[in-house]
This record gives structure tokens, C-alpha cells and sequence, in this order.
């Protein structure tokens, strides 16, 4: 093949691109498809009694035992695709809804600009890159204009690093401010970030609910397989057969573990994804939906959220209100000059202004920082020369102003501080936002930051964001869930509080008195107050951290550059569609519209989802504990293998089906209006309550069968195998709720999978299936009894949850 060239300022065109994705692969740092199928089947297969149980059941065949190895391997592995099947589907449908909202990058194809899938970048093309976006892949700087990128996620460096035209950049970066193009040299594994995945997995964090679910599961497979070694040791004591011991024991281990665990979990997460979606809420990363179900705090900026983020230019006034029509014209070449990251702000003012500017030359731009707050263009003037216009937050300008411009003349500012801060102050308390506008007479044609000192202060552009009529009931919905909102923007004090109060929110804290409070003094200020304005990227970044700290759940919703770094530290981080690329990128959850009740809608799906999941969690776990205490028993107390392998796995199976249909369940309104955790306590209260009741059930049916009726081994394996199968199906209909089960129906599918399940049980007896699983017709007597054994256990069951519930 012919050597790629890889810095061409001409771009590929489509074809050329074409056969380099075909070549290179797509700029993924994860294979999907076919591969990662095979690795989502074969992690099925990670409980090792599983494996062990495959074993055996290929030793029956060499031991000339088909039909028990038949039957066992058959079951096993159709277990298998069952969990896989189900956590397939789940997972390609949360992909498909997260590629509607996949980042895109602007890369020059045939000759012109267009913007394409980050995943579809090759090396060889050429992008283009504005403050915001995220760098698709490892290249070159082919050329930059006041370029800062963050490297914080390779190199933990909290400051942006300038770059200029030869200069390497990287996938996984962002662009802080300032303007580039770039040639492509690596994309995918092959990047630098690539490199680091294939290494550590950085992305692959766990949540703290995937913790507990890891904890949870490992502690029931440990207890299962002491338990089937305990039952394996029992029945070499009583001499009883070595290989049917082994085989009933891993069936057992297996019957006990939580096999369907990571399915239940992933078809829950998956469906309420796509419940979400309908809501114009996309989930991109499911385990953050137990922590949007958790969540009691959620911080956000008040534009966009509160606000229309739709701002309109009222005014432009001179620095004490007076008329001055160089305020506007100033402000409209710096925003119509600036390349920087654009802004409602800039939107606002190229929208409300329109002047002619043909005859203005750019020479020098200092882009926007969350530090200074100001953006400077240094512009050449046929009139006045090289004259710099500064624009940005008021307090941040008037600091490096040492005149103002008033009827026509510069004078000394410290005449005239007091106005203007009156001013300033008069329509900040009305909630409109002002920004302040300077200039600067400048020698050189470069201009640097030391150079915005000494300006000449000019006015006033005078902003109305009006609050969102929706807002008030988002909050309301968000307050009677349980979520308390916590204010947190770079706005003035007194327009925040202008808009708080809207809301009955209190007085705001400012940056600069968080920087005077130590860790332990913000936790306290950060929960007692709900309104922090005049912050930096880093404030925000405390305050969450310090609320974390302080035992809430937190969410973050951001849209900006500045937001990322409080995003990243939050429990669940939040964005909008239209966000920058790096905080859609850095987002667990985002908003296909900005409003506060799209949220609401959010947090009340994620808490249904968990709800779902625990209830598997609660049944799933007293069953395991109950099977404890009967197998043990049983081994104990029988004169022979109280079940067959298969007729263990069988049953294990049947139940699977039936609980699978669990995360379609409904959940009661009354069980999503406070955030919902993992409760360690409350799933051990259940196992230790209906562990035990179910043993004395089918410590009585083995009275019943053996002490009153004197059967049979392959009678009694049948009466069990009935009694114990229907007795699983039909007490799920119980426990699911803490209501009666006729007061709180259950959803259609779950409804017709316990009850259908059940049913087959008896005609089972009388099938081929039956047959081979070693289960005879049993008497009426017999079934008689065993449906009243199972009534009794369901009605004692049901009084028996109001006192655990």
C-alpha cells in the first residue's frame, strides 16, 4: 500500500474515506458487533458451577448416562442464551439510542466542510476546531489562533495548554478556547487514549450501586458453593452415589446463585432507557440511572434551566446610564470579530445589532476564560488606529479600568465609581444581566493579557433572559420527590437572586467568600445555602464535591466548557443536546430538551427501573436463603438424593422465565417520590424473614410425602419438584409489593408468566419433558395437599410482608 500522506491542509475526499474506514476501522475504543457478542456470551459463563455443571453432564455422556447428560447440558446452556439474549437486546438498544445523540466532527471532504460521526474519522482527514469541541483523535495542528486545550483527562493538568501550528493534540481533549485545524494522524486503539484504555479501562468506572450488585452477588455464589459442599460432604458420608452427589450439589450451587442477576439488571436498565427516550431523556451510560434515582440534590445554572436562555439585548447604555452609541457599536464588533466559544451572549448581540465593517481589520483576539471573564479583539481602525474592545463580566472589566468615557472625553474613573456601581447595582436587582464594555488604544498589532489594564471604561449592554413558565412546576414536581436544587452560575449575586427568589430560594454566596472557607466550613455553607453565584469552574467543582462529601447524591446539569469539571465529580452528570461536544461527551445522562420537567420525568423513570430491580433482588435472595435451609435439611434428613440434577436446573429454569418478566412491572406513584437506594438491611430483612417461612413449607411437605404418606423417591422428587416450583412462581405475585396482591395488579407480562408458568407445572407430569426429568403422574390426594400447602405458605406469606414491608 502506498504511504498514507496525513498532513495535508486538502482533506480526503468521500471515497478516499470511505476506503480508509474500511482499512483503519472506525475510531471506536471498544470493538462492537460480532466480537463483542462473543465476549458478552462467553462472560455467561462466569460462575464456575456453571462450568463445572457443563462438565459433569459431558462426563454422563462418557459415562454412557445420555439422557441425564442430554438433559443437564441442554438446560444449562439454554439458561445461557437466555441471560445472553436478554442483556444483548438490552444493550443494543441503549447503543441505538445513544448514537442519535453521538458527538460530530467538521472534517474537510471533498473540498468543503461537513460534519460527520466522530467514529467515522480517519487518519488523513482534516478538522476543523472551535472552543467546545472535543478532539476526535491523536494528529497535528496544522494551524491554530489562540488555541488552549485541556489535557486533564490524560495528564491530570487542571490548566488548558496553548498550542500552536505543529503541535500534537489528542483524542479524548478538549478545545478551551481559540480556533485550529488539525490533521488526523491516529484514530481508535491506536491513540494515545487508546493506548490508556487498552490498559486500565479508564472510563470503566463502577457506580456505587454496580458495587453493591458485585457485593451482593459474590456473597450469595460464595454461600451457595459452601452450601453445595456442605450438601456434597453429607452425602459421601451417607455413601450415596459420588457422581450423583457431585451433579445434585452444582445444581444446587447453581439454583442458589444469581444467575439472572446481570440480565434482570440490564433489561431493567434497558427499558427504563427507553422509557426515558419517549421522555426526550437519553440514557448514555445505564448504571447512572440508579444514581438519577438516588438523587436528592441537583445543581444547576439558572440560564437555560430557569431561565429561556433565549437572551435579548434591551439596551446598550454609557456607564451611568447615560446615552452613548459607541457602547453598541464596540460591542458589536467584538462579537461579530471573536472565534471563539460562541454564546447566548454573542448570539444576542449579532442578532439585536448590524453595522458595516468592511473597512475593520482583526489583528489580535485574548478568547474568553472562566478565570478573567473578559474577551478582547484587537481591531485596526482607518480612523483611530489599533484599538483593543473588551467585553466581559462587570466587576472583571471595571478592575482594569482606569478612565471612563463620559460626553465625549476620558476621565479618571475614581470621580465616577460610586455611579457607576449605583447604576450597575439599580438593574442587576431588576434581573437583568449586564455586561460591561472597555477599550484600549493599543501601539503593536499583538495584544497579550497584561494589556487589558488601564482601559477606559465605555458602558453597559443591558440583557433581559425572562424565567420559563415551566419552571415553577419543575421545581415543585423536583421538591416533592425529594430533590432539593442548589443554584450554582456565574452571574452576578443580584440577579441570581433575583431569579432564586422566584422560586423561594434565599441571599447567594459568592466565589470570592468560598475561597475564604476551608473544606470542613463549605461542607456547612454548601448545604445551608442554596445559591452561589459569581463562580469559576473550580468553585463549582468544591461545592459539589463538598456536598458529596456530606453523604447527598449529587446531579449536575451542565452545558459549557466551564461546567465540565463539576460534571465530572458529580454522582451523575447531566447535559442538553445543544450542549458544547465536550459536555454531551462527558455527560451520563442527556436532555434532548432544556427544561427542569424533562428532568423530573427522568429522575421518576430511574427510580421505577430501581424499584424493579430490588424487588428481584428481595425475592431472589430469601428464595436462595430458604433453598439453604432446605436442601441442608433435606440431604440431612432423606435417605436418598432428595431431587435430581436435572429436575433442580429445571425448576431453576422455569423460575428464571418468570422472573425475567419483572422489569416490566409497574411500580406505584407512591414508590417514586423519594430518591430510592440500595439498602443492604432491607434485602437481609427479607431473606431472614422469607428464608425460613419457605423452609418450614417444604419442611412440611417433606411430612407430608415421606413421614404421612410413605411414597416413593420418584414420588417424593415429584411433589417436591411441584410443590417447591409452584410455591417460587406464585410468591413473586406476593412479595413484589407491600400491597395486597388484588389492590396492586401486576403488569400483564409478569402477571401471565408466573400464572402461565404455573399452570404447566401439573401437565408436565403427563409430557415426554416429564419423562425425561424422571417425574411421574402423582396421585389426587397427593396434589390436593400440595396445592393446600402452597395457599397457606402465600397467605402467610402476604400477612407476614405488611410486618416486614
Amino acid at each position: 500500500m502506498k504511504k498514507e500522506n496525513f498532513r495535508s491542509f486538502e482533506g480526503l475526499t468521500s471515497q478516499e474515506a470511505a476506503r480508509r474506514l474500511k482499512h483503519y476501522g472506525y475510531n471506536l475504543l471498544e470493538a462492537k458487533g460480532f466480537s463483542s457478542d462473543i465476549k458478552l456470551l462467553l462472560e455467561q459463563f462466569y460462575n464456575p458451577a456453571l462450568l463445572l455443571l457443563l462438565v459433569a453432564g459431558f462426563l454422563s455422556f462418557g459415562l454412557g448416562d445420555n439422557a441425564d447428560g442430554l438433559i443437564i447440558s441442554v438446560i444449562v446452556i439454554f439458561s445461557v442464551l437466555l441471560t445472553f439474549l436478554q442483556e444483548r437486546s438490552a444493550i443494543r438498544s441503549v447503543e441505538d439510542l445513544v448514537a442519535q445523540t453521538s458527538i460530530r466532527s467538521e472534517v474537510l471532504r471533498d473540498g468543503t466542510w461537513k460534519e460527520v460521526r466522530v467514529e467515522e474519522v480517519v487518519p488523513g482527514d482534516v478538522v476543523r476546531l472551535a472552543a467546545g469541541d472535543v478532539v476526535p483523535a491523536d494528529g497535528v495542528i496544522l494551524e491554530a489562533r489562540d488555541l488552549f486545550i485541556s489535557e486533564a483527562l490524560l495528564t491530570g493538568e487542571v490548566y488548558p495548554v496553548e498550542k500552536i501550528e505543529g503541535d500534537e493534540v489528542f483524542r479524548g481533549t478538549h478545545v478551551v478556547s481559540g480556533f485550529a485545524i488539525m490533521s488526523v494522524q491516529k484514530t481508535g486503539m491506536q491513540t494515545k487514549m487508546g493506548e490508556i484504555w487498552s490498559r486500565i479501562k479508564v472510563y470503566k468506572t463502577s457506580t456505587e450501586f454496580e458495587n453493591s450488585l458485585r457485593q451482593f452477588g459474590t456473597t450469595i455464589m460464595v454461600l451457595a458453593f459452601v452450601l453445595s459442599f456442605v450438601i456434597f460432604a453429607t452425602h459421601m458420608y451417607f455413601r450415596r452415589s459420588f457422581f450423583e452427589s457431585l451433579t445434585f450439589s452444582l445444581a444446587v450451587s447453581i439454583g442458589m446463585s444469581p444467575v439472572l442477576l446481570p440480565a434482570i439488571v440490564s433489561v431493567s436498565l434497558a427499558r427504563g432507557a427507553r422509557r426515558m427516550a419517549k421522555k426526550k431523556v437519553v440514557v448514555k451510560k445505564l448504571s447512572s440511572l440508579y444514581n438519577l434515582g438516588s438523587m436528592n440534590i441537583l445543581c444547576c445554572d439558572k440560564t437555560g434551566t430557569l431561565t429561556e436562555n433565549v437572551l435579548h439585548l434591551s439596551d446598550c447604555k454609557g456607564s451611568i446610564g447615560q446615552e452613548e452609541p459607541l457602547v453598541s457599536y464596540f460591542l458589536y464588533l467584538n462579537s461579530h470579530f471573536q472565534t471563539g466559544y460562541r454564546n447566548p451572549i454573542d448570539d444576542a448581540v449579532l442578532k439585536a445589532l448590524r453595522y458595516d465593517v468592511v473597512h475593520i481589520r482583526k489583528l489580535d483576539e485574548i478568547p474568553y476564560d472562566f478565570v478573567r471573564k473578559r474577551l478582547s479583539v484587537l481591531l485596526e481602525f482607518p480612523e483611530w488606529g489599533n484599538v483593543m474592545i473588551c467585553k466581559g463580566a462587570f466587576y472583571q472589566v471595571l478592575r482594569g479600568c482606569s478612565k471612563v468615557y463620559i460626553g465625549g472625553r476620558e476621565e479618571d474613573i475614581e470621580d465616577y465609581l460610586t455611579d457607576i456601581e449605583s447604576y450597575y447595582l439599580k438593574l442587576s436587582q431588576q434581573g437583568l444581566r449586564l455586561i460591561a464594555v472597555a477599550y484600549k488604544k493599543i501601539e503593536g498589532d499583538r495584544i497579550g493579557r497584561e494589556d487589558e489594564q488601564n482601559m477606559v471604561f465605555l458602558g453597559f449592554a443591558i440583557f433581559e433572559d425572562p424565567v420559563k413558565a415551566s419552571a415553577y412546576d419543575a421545581v415543585r414536581r423536583l421538591r416533592e420527590m425529594g430533590v432539593g436544587l442548589k443554584i450554582i452560575t456565574g452571574d452576578s449575586k443580584d440577579v441570581a437572586v433575583y431569579v432564586a427568589k422566584k422560586f423561594g430560594l434565599g441571599d447567594a454566596v459568592t466565589g470570592k467568600e468560598l475561597d475564604l472557607l476551608t473544606e470542613d466550613a463549605l461542607m456547612a455553607v454548601v448545604e445551608k445555602h442554596d445559591v452561589f453565584a459569581e463562580v469559576n469552574p473550580f468553585h463549582k467543582e468544591r461545592i459539589v464535591r463538598a456536598l458529596r462529601k456530606k453523604g447527598y447524591v449529587v446531579g449536575f446539569l451542565g452545558d459549557g466548557i466551564n461546567d465540565i469539571p463539576a460534571m465530572r465529580e458529580a454522582d451523575v452528570s447531566i447535559s442538553v443536546n445543544n450542549a458544547v461536544d465536550i459536555a454531551k461527551d462527558s455527560a451520563d445522562i442527556l436532555l434532548m430538551e432544556e427544561d427542569l420537567s424533562v428532568m423530573a420525568d427522568g429522575i421518576e423513570e430511574g427510580r421505577k427501573v430501581l424499584q424493579n430491580t430490588f424487588k428481584y433482588l428481595r425475592i431472589q435472595s430469601s428464595s436462595n436463603f430458604g433453598n439453604m435451609f432446605s436442601m441442608t435439611g433435606a440431604s440431612l434428613l432423606i435417605p436418598f438424593i432428595p431431587m435430581l440434577p436435572q429436575q433442580v436446573l429445571f425448576n431453576n429454569l422455569l423460575s428464571d422465565l418468570a422472573l425475567s418478566t419483572l422489569p416490566f412491572d409497574r411500580v406505584p406513584d407512591e414508590n417514586v417520590r423519594r430518591p430510592v437506594r440500595l439498602r443492604v438491611d432491607d434485602i437481609v430483612k427479607f431473606m431472614v424473614v422469607y428464608g425460613p417461612l419457605s423452609s418450614v413449607f417444604d419442611y412440611i411437605t417433606f411430612f407430608f410425602l415421606l413421614g404421612y404418606l410413605h411414597t416413593t423417591e420418584t414420588v417424593f422428587r415429584t411433589g417436591w419438584f411441584l410443590e417447591s416450583g409452584i410455591t417460587q412462581m406464585m410468591v413473586v405475585l406476593v412479595l413484589r409489593s407491600r400491597l395486597d396482591p388484588w389492590k396492586d395488579v401486576p403488569a400483564k407480562p409478569l402477571l401471565v408468566s408466573t400464572l402461565g408458568i404455573s399452570l404447566l407445572y401439573l401437565p408436565l407430569l403427563y409430557t415426554p419433558v416429564g419423562y425425561l426429568l424422571d417425574l411421574v403422574p402423582l396421585p389426587l390426594k397427593i396434589l390436593v395437599g400440595i396445592l393446600l400447602i402452597n395457599v397457606t405458605y402465600l397467605i402467610c406469606a402476604n400477612i407476614t410482608k405488611r410486618f416486614v414491608y
